[in-house]
């Protein structure tokens, strides 16, 4: 074989491997940007279930839906963007109980406090940890998912997906590979034509890349509640009217309560 023909299947070589580096080096990195992001997805569901878990504290302490219903329209809040079990869990975790001097009193630090847990979650889920909660040590492993967040990168990945279909699809690079390869090109000059005609057109829709369709997830979103100090007024309004009415129930709430976190101090 001539100088000149090693030296071009050299290059001819150096150039395969190059583009292939490129197109598989591509695609898995576009494999692990949609890994990720599912991470991040799975993160926010943990959110929402920490969400759902404040509003069962809160209907637990209030004793019953209907009572709940009511205390989100007296924050101003629709009951419907949190009433989204059909049966709250009669178990609850455990729940610090405030010292007051009545136990109407402890009664209103307990809702102010289950509201403050709920408003934190619900800002944490749809627009992320403050960076105070990021800076504590034991929280830098965890993964700061939010719903904004969300969105915002599957537009991102949406963008890459789509340019990596139409730049890098495997027919394209297969063709671009056949005017590399010697042999190919030989064949070429003896046929007198191409040897490429489409018939990998469909290896470039069964490879590409589908785009995430973010509807499709079922991610929720939750309303910003007021600060609990905007709010407390009319917690502690709501709190003693719904007392006096349902004073036997709520004492036996909050003996659960109470029996509950005792239990859990002592493991």
């Amino acid at each position: 074989m001539p100088l000149n023909d090693n030296f071009a299947d050299s290059i001819s070589q150096e150039v395969l491997t190059e583009m292939a580096g490129n197109f598989f080096g591509s695609r898995k990195q576009l494999e692990n940007s949609i890994n990720i992001f599912y991470e991040y997805v799975k993160a926010l569901k943990e959110k929402e279930q920490d969400i759902n878990t404040r509003v069962s504290i809160l209907n637990f302490i209030l004793t019953g839906t209907e009572i709940l219903k009511d205390f989100f329209k007296a924050v101003k809040i629709n009951p419907d963007n949190f009433m989204i079990l059909e049966k709250f869990p009669e178990y609850t975790p455990p729940v610090h109980i405030p010292f007051a001097l009545t136990q109407k009193g402890v009664f209103i630090k307990l809702v102010i406090q289950a509201y403050s847990d709920l408003e934190k979650a619900c800002n944490s889920y749809m627009n992320g940890k403050n960076p105070d909660y990021l800076q504590q040590e034991k929280n830098l492993e965890k993964i700061n998912s939010y719903y904004t967040l969300i969105n915002e990168m599957c537009i991102l990945i949406n963008q890459d997906i789509h340019k990596h279909n139409q730049d890098v699809s495997p027919a394209m690079v297969l063709q671009r590979f056949k005017r590399f390869d010697p042999v190919v090109v030989q064949k070429q000059r003896i046929t007198g034509g191409s040897t490429f005609n489409g018939e990998n057109s469909s290896l470039s829709s069964e490879l590409a890349f589908q785009p995430i369709d973010i509807e499709k997830l079922n991610l929720k979103t939750f309303p910003l509640l007021r600060p609990v100090n905007d709010a407390e007024e009319t917690i502690n309004n709501f709190c003693k009217k719904i007392y006096n009415v349902r004073e036997e129930k709520i004492r036996a709430a909050i003996s659960e309560l109470r029996k509950k976190y005792e239990a859990f101090s002592k493991k």
